[in-house]
């Protein structure tokens, strides 16, 4: 037994407890070294009697830190039950040794991950301890009178437990569901990129294949996944249920998910076996390969199922070399390689789980993401300086998939304290590099780069007219001039963006049309074009080096941050709006009261 001594300010939440009637302590604060926890034997006394008695016994466990750190509550592993229930951890995973089993009642805050201001959950000392407890009461009433879920609440999946630092990536929403629904494909095979990521990684799910190895769902992902060149080979399984057993729990067990399948009257063993035959060369390789269990749910409790989910494990195949060479026959081979599959598949072992993720383009950007309309947009961005590149960043964080960026200009060491890239990227093109990096932000982005400036050219009339906005952040009049003489068969949401002198103030024109007319802006434009003139005479302007004097356009990269913002806002709402041209004129304002930008012109 340790002799560690109990840190005051476990005993301080501890004493609280002694006020409460329904909460017994029934032995003091113990150190646990293995799990290197301290751990608190409670008796909870619920008002009802059902699933579990009105008289439990619990353990909860804290940190050495506390109140820092997490607090858990598990039930006593003698006593405790042995089922698994909503709002619960996986609680099949005990040892004999265990004082209490696996399954940590879900007590948090939904507001944890919040700031301070919105997390309801208790933080001190002399609180945090009777807060969880007192919630682990609500969750014992709560199972014992149906209520633990209830209509309309949120779905949630059962613990899968993750035992691997890898990570299985697929993409399902409300259109797939349906084209699964139309079919009876119940298995087949499955392609997946391999991404690595130092000491972690993950698949990606890029096709979809039946029995006869007929593609059925190819997914639409955007460039940087769908340009991965290492793929691995898996097999799929798609169930009619979540697969849970003892009410929620997720198998744990090879036996258990044998028990999943035997409860849909399916052969596990049986379909696995007939999927890996004659494709040896395939999965007998020595490495790791996916097996994929896809199962529908809903987005909330009571409703119909919208979505397939899949939960994949990792699996090592009877390798080839470990076989006797000798064998000749195939199908005697066949039989031998089955066989050690089988030992491991029908036994006691744990099932290997990758943390599983649906990167459907809704579940990824439910953040916040542009309209949908905006977000559907192909864009041309003309010029991809200072606010070209942070506009085209902030717009592909926030959803837009296509888009194409043109400039012929590289990147110089001067660009770096207002831009996105780095020194890896130095004296490059601009568009070409930016366009990897916008592909790197999003899954579905498909950024493309043209290494030219812009002019007018008759002959690139068809190639321009398939974008639906096209953007101008070059601050030059030749551009826009040169962007009047194009006749575009559809219409096009114009958009020119330009600042005046230490970025003190915006100039946005938005038009919608064929044809694009900056006549009315320029000339709105002139007594701001001839004040911003006559303080750029005034000014000492920095230089960009020490050759030939070059003036470069002082702007700090926060008031380009603000500015592109703005500007993409201005974008969505005139977008959504029935008007067909806006001149805005904003200026900064930086008082006590307000710092930003404050529309005076339109």
């Amino acid at each position: 037994m340790s002799n560690k001594k109990i840190p005051d300010n476990l005993k301080i939440g501890r004493r609280v407890l002694d006020k409460y009637s329904n909460i017994e302590i029934l032995d003091d604060f113990k150190w646990d070294s293995n799990k290197e926890c301290w751990y608190l034997k409670l008796e909870l006394t619920s008002d009802f009697n059902g699933i579990i008695p009105k008289k439990s016994l619990w353990y909860l466990t804290a940190l050495e830190e506390y109140p820092r750190g997490n607090i858990r509550i598990y039930p006593d592993s003698k006593t405790g039950f042995d089922e698994t229930y909503e709002h619960q951890s996986n609680n099949g995973l005990n040892s004999d040794e265990d004082l209490w089993k696996s399954g940590n009642l879900c007590l948090d805050s939904q507001f944890r991950d919040f700031n301070l201001i919105y997390n309801e959950e208790e933080q001190d000392a002399d609180k945090k301890i009777v807060w969880h407890v007192c919630r682990a009461i609500e969750w014992i009433d709560a199972l014992n009178t149906n209520s633990l879920v209830k209509t309309g609440d949120p779905f949630e999946l059962p613990q899968f437990v993750s035992t691997v630092p890898l990570k299985f990536v697929f993409m399902e929403n409300h259109e797939t569901f349906k084209k699964w629904g139309k079919n009876n494909f119940k298995k087949g095979y499955i392609t997946n990129a391999i991404f690595e990521n130092g000491q972690f990684g993950f698949f990606v799910a890029n096709e979809f294949r039946d029995e006869t190895d007929e593609v059925i769902l190819k997914l639409d992902w955007g460039t940087f996944l769908s340009e991965k060149k290492d793929f691995n080979e898996g097999i799929w399984f798609l169930l009619d249920e979540i697969p849970v057993l003892k009410h929620w729990q997720a198998p744990n067990t090879f036996n258990e998910l044998i028990n999943i399948f035997e409860n849909e009257e399916r052969d596990f063993i049986s379909e696995f076996k007939t999927l890996i035959q004659g494709k040896d060369e395939i999965f007998r390789n020595n490495e790791n390969h996916l097996i994929i269990l896809g199962f529908p749910i809903p987005e909330k409790i009571g409703e119909e199922n919208k979505t397939i989910h899949w939960q994949a494990f990792q699996f090592k195949f009877n390798c080839l070399e470990t076989c006797n060479p000798t064998i000749k026959y195939m199908d005697f081979k066949n039989r031998i390689y089955f066989k050690k599959d089988k030992k491991l598949l029908s036994s006691d072992n744990s099932v290997e789980w990758l943390d599983s993720q649906n990167w459907s383009e809704n579940k990824i950007l439910n953040r916040g993401s542009l309209s949908q309309t905006f977000k559907s947009k192909n864009v041309l961005m003309i010029g991809v300086g200072t606010i070209g590149s942070v506009m085209a960043n902030i717009m592909v964080h926030e959803g837009i998939k296509d888009i194409t960026l043109i400039d012929n200009d590289y990147l110089e060491i001067g660009n770096l304290s207002r831009y996105n890239l780095t020194l890896n990227e130095l004296y490059k093109h601009k568009s070409e590099e930016f366009s990897k990096h916008l592909n790197k932000i999003n899954p579905f982005a498909n950024a493309k780069y043209i290494k030219s400036t812009f002019d007018y050219d008759e002959e690139e009339t068809q190639n321009y007219d398939k974008f639906d906005i096209i953007v101008d952040c070059t601050g030059e009049n030749q551009v826009l001039h040169d962007l009047e003489k194009y006749d575009f068969k559809s219409e096009k949401i114009f958009i020119s963006v330009s600042i005046g002198i230490n970025a003190d103030d915006i100039y946005l024109l938005l038009q919608k049309g064929c044809k694009f007319n900056a006549s009315n802006f320029i000339n709105e434009l002139q007594p701001f074009m001839i004040e911003n003139q006559e303080r750029l005479d005034e000014m000492d302007l920095p230089r960009d080096g020490t050759k030939c004097w070059m003036p470069v356009f002082p702007v700090k990269y926060h008031d380009i941050l603000s500015i592109s913002s703005l500007a993409v806002k201005v974008i969505e709402k005139f977008i959504e709006s029935n008007e067909k041209e806006w001149i805005k004129i904003y200026n900064k304002e930086d008082t006590f009261d307000f710092i930003g930008y404050k529309l005076i012109g339109s």
